[in-house]
């Protein structure tokens, strides 16, 4: 069974990746996706912190905390 190839249906194909239309979005669809951003940003932070100081080895720990918190900067409480 042959697949439909009109390009009305299936996307152009580059470098074997879809071409995919940016959306655009409604004022209230874009007030969403920041609050669901700033709603899941202090985690990805937290996680990104743990992540990296859980790979550092003991004795550059130090040195690695001040480096993450600059990058970091642990989400007020």
């Amino acid at each position: 069974m042959a697949l439909n190839q009109d390009p009305q249906t299936y996307p152009a194909m580059t470098s074997g990746q879809p071409v995919v239309e940016p959306l655009v979005l409604t004022p209230e669809e874009t007030a969403e996706v920041q609050m669901l951003y700033d709603t899941l940003k202090p985690e990805a932070t937290e996680t990104a912190r743990n992540y990296v100081l859980a790979r550092t080895p003991a004795k550059y720990q130090v040195d690695m905390a001040a480096l993450i918190e600059a990058d970091w900067p642990a989400p007020p409480i």
